[in-house]
């Protein structure tokens, strides 16, 4: 008869002889002669499973890992001489499957899959990271694993702007909603019953009338449980829903920075795309900056500049360093090239640094980087899909940032009085600006002196500006910044606020009197 499964109670005899080749075994089988063996040998099947595996550590040692996180798979599957691609260790950036492998253990992306089958390490990964979400790319001379979770969200990171994208080359794209799946199946492989399907429905699955709804089809090899390919069908429903828009353009090599790969989250600021007014630096001072090209600035409108720098490496962002100032405000519409800060730069620029000028908190957009291509004539091309950090909320986990207990979470907070106009008001408003890298931070204010006020909450925001409303005029004030509930963890600066001006616009009352309007005095 047929058996399936067959458990060996004991080991008769190890035999070590030579001819017994590397990592293979011989199965004997003891069995009475019947009619069940005469003219051939029975077939047999056998299947081995194995949970873990001799890693290496990063510091030339090697620790024993759980094989059945998909990062910790594919190192395996990069490393192992024998089955493997037989990579050395110096050629692997072993910190970077640390952190995806750290990501797939937070989601439970845990699995398990048969080798039976010859093909590519690319194609072998490829089966892995789309279940762990993580892709294994070449940067340089290692093999760095680029994992698909939240990122830190700092205001300075790598910039691209319109004076570094070559002219002609930036397209942006937006699917129709045909192309959107409106929910996936998931096939699956369960180690008893073997092929499983699973179906999660998008939020809005059946909701379009006038077409049947769409449906992607997607096979997970490693995927061996019906709650994990549920939670990856929730995930790639989630980026249907968030991750629309997709641009490319082509930069020169000078203008991308070395740490860029394949799953970099950068920033773009083009003016087609933010309405944002972009160019080179020709001079500098530390409150002003001149660019290749005029700006027009509008009165009761907040601007800020974003630079970066070419030749100043930056403490969270990695290489080059990133600096956003809010520009002064302006008494009448302005066209100029020669740019007034509110506050001081902490770095004068360089000429040849790159800069944007928009409205404050509308500046940058951010992108992950989908593709990268080099060419022979000093060009890269960038293929990159938005970024939202909406898709990773799934599990009900918070979202962890990359190395966020080692970086500042706010630095360099400056505060300064601009005048602004809104619903036909002047108003005097407080402009709060910062670098850091949280992702989100939270604003605090006190009003100093004999009458001092306790904290009071004013609002969050993701982005590492803010202007504070509704300030009563006359008082000193400590503001704070945190990307915590404590103003401990954070920054303060003190503003003057005894202005000499009201603040807001004064209009006269009158009355009638004798049929002539004359103003109304209160004694």
């Amino acid at each position: 008869r047929y058996i399936s499964d067959t458990w060996l109670e004991y080991t008769h005899e190890i035999v070590p002889d030579d001819f017994r080749l590397p990592h293979c075994a011989l199965l004997a089988i003891r069995a009475l002669p019947t009619d069940k063996l005469n003219g051939s040998a029975p077939k047999v099947t056998c299947s081995a499973r194995r949970m873990t595996a001799m890693l290496p550590d990063g510091q030339g040692g090697a620790v024993s890992r759980d094989i059945g996180n998909m990062a910790w798979a594919a190192l395996e599957l990069i490393t192992n001489t024998r089955w493997g691609a037989g990579e050395p260790v110096e050629s692997i950036d072993v910190p970077s499957f640390a952190e995806a492998a750290e990501w797939c253990e937070l989601k439970s992306l845990k699995g398990s899959m048969y080798w039976d089958t010859q093909c590519t390490l690319e194609t072998a990964l490829g089966y892995l990271g789309q279940f762990g979400r993580f892709i294994v790319d070449r940067v340089g001379t290692k093999m760095v694993c680029i994992s698909d979770r939240p990122v830190a969200l700092p205001d300075a990171a790598f910039l691209v702007t319109s004076a570094d994208i070559l002219q002609g080359t930036l397209g942006l794209e937006y699917p129709n909603s045909d192309d959107l799946a409106d929910g996936c199946e998931i096939t699956w492989f369960d180690p008893e019953r073997g092929k499983q399907v699973a179906f999660a429905p998008g939020d809005f699955f059946n909701a379009v009338v006038d077409r049947p709804p769409t449906v992607a089809q997607i096979t997970l090899y490693p995927c061996n449980s019906d709650e994990a390919a549920q939670r990856a069908g929730e995930y790639i429903n989630r980026c249907n829903r968030y991750l629309s828009r997709r641009v490319d353009l082509t930069l020169l090599w000078r203008a991308l920075g070395p740490h860029i790969r394949r799953g970099s989250v950068i920033q773009v600021a083009a003016d087609r795309l933010m309405a944002t007014q972009s160019g080179v630096v020709l001079s500098a001072t530390e409150t002003t900056v001149r660019l290749s090209r005029p700006v027009q600035l509008e009165p009761g409108t907040a601007y800020e500049v974003r630079l970066a720098h070419v030749d100043v490496a930056g403490d969270v962002e990695g290489v080059e360093k990133v600096e956003v100032r809010p520009l002064a405000s302006v008494a009448e519409s302005t066209q100029t090239d020669t740019l007034t800060l509110a506050a001081p730069w902490e770095q004068v620029p360089s000429p040849g640094c790159s800069a944007a000028v928009g409205e404050v908190q509308r500046v940058t957009r951010w992108y992950r980087v989908r593709s990268l291509s080099r060419s022979s004539d000093m060009r890269v091309t960038l293929k990159a899909l938005e970024y939202d950090e909406a898709v990773y909320a799934d599990e009900g986990v918070e979202p962890q940032t990359e190395g966020a207990a080692t970086l500042p979470a706010v630095v360099g907070l400056v505060a300064t009085i601009i005048d602004a106009n809104e619903d036909l008001v002047s108003k005097k408003l407080i402009s709060l600006a910062w670098r850091g890298t949280a992702l989100e931070w939270r604003v605090f204010v006190r009003r100093l002196g004999a009458d001092a006020d306790e904290w009071v909450y004013l609002d969050k925001t993701p982005y590492p500006s803010f202007l504070a409303r509704n300030i009563e005029v006359g008082h000193m004030y400590r503001f704070a910044v945190t990307h915590t509930g404590s103003v401990a963890d954070g920054l303060t600066v003190d503003v003057d606020y005894q202005l000499n001006t009201p603040s807001g616009a004064i209009r006269p009352v009158t009355v009638i009197e004798n049929g002539v309007e004359v103003p109304l005095y209160a004694l």
